[in-house]
Formats: structure tokens, C-alpha cells, sequence
């Protein structure tokens, strides 16, 4: 009997069931397409700061490398190489330390 009091109202108010059911259909719709897109926009980001990271540390290795090389090579301090590479001033006392863990792990 419920069963069929049901079917009837769904029946007389079909266009009012409809139009709810596509309102709900769009609102999911909506949202699964706004979680993809920060999902999308969250990955981009990630990616970028990985790749920023990978740069710079790479960038790191390349100047310590030719530091190393500098002053292995032509004899240079630590401070001449880093003058000869153009390297900052406020930089330096990083550099340095980089170096010295660079010979420590050598």
C-alpha cells in the first residue's frame, strides 16, 4: 500500500521530482568538479616546489663543485673563489660551510 501511495505522488508531481533530482545531479556535479580542480591545482603546486627545490640544489652542488675545483686547482682560499665565482658576500658563510661538508663526505 505505502508502495503505492508513493508511486502516486512521485507520479503527480514528476516534474517537481525531476527538476529536484537534476538540481541534486548538478550540485554533485559541481562539486566533484571544484574537488578535481584543487586536486589539479594542489599537484601543480607541489610539482613547482619540487622542482624549485631540485634547481636550487643542483645550482648548490654546481657552485661547490667549482669551488672545489678552484681551489684545488689554482690554490685559491675559500673567500678567493668565492670572489672569483661572484658569489654574494652575505653567502659566504653558507658556502663555507658547504664546502667543508663537502670535503668531510669525501
Amino acid at each position: 500500500m505505502e508502495k503505492n501511495a508513493a508511486l502516486k505522488i512521485l507520479s503527480s508531481h514528476k516534474k517537481e521530482v525531476i527538476d529536484m533530482l537534476d538540481i541534486l545531479f548538478d550540485q554533485e556535479y559541481v562539486v566533484d568538479a571544484a574537488i578535481a580542480e584543487a586536486k589539479r591545482e594542489g599537484r601543480a603546486e607541489g610539482e613547482a616546489r619540487g622542482e624549485a627545490r631540485g634547481e636550487a640544489r643542483g645550482q648548490a652542488k654546481g657552485i661547490i663543485l667549482s669551488l672545489n675545483n678552484l681551489m684545488k686547482n689554482l690554490k685559491m682560499t675559500p673567500e678567493q673563489a668565492m670572489t672569483a665565482l661572484n658569489i654574494p658576500l652575505e653567502d659566504y658563510e653558507k658556502y663555507k660551510k658547504l664546502i667543508a661538508d663537502s670535503i668531510e663526505q669525501n
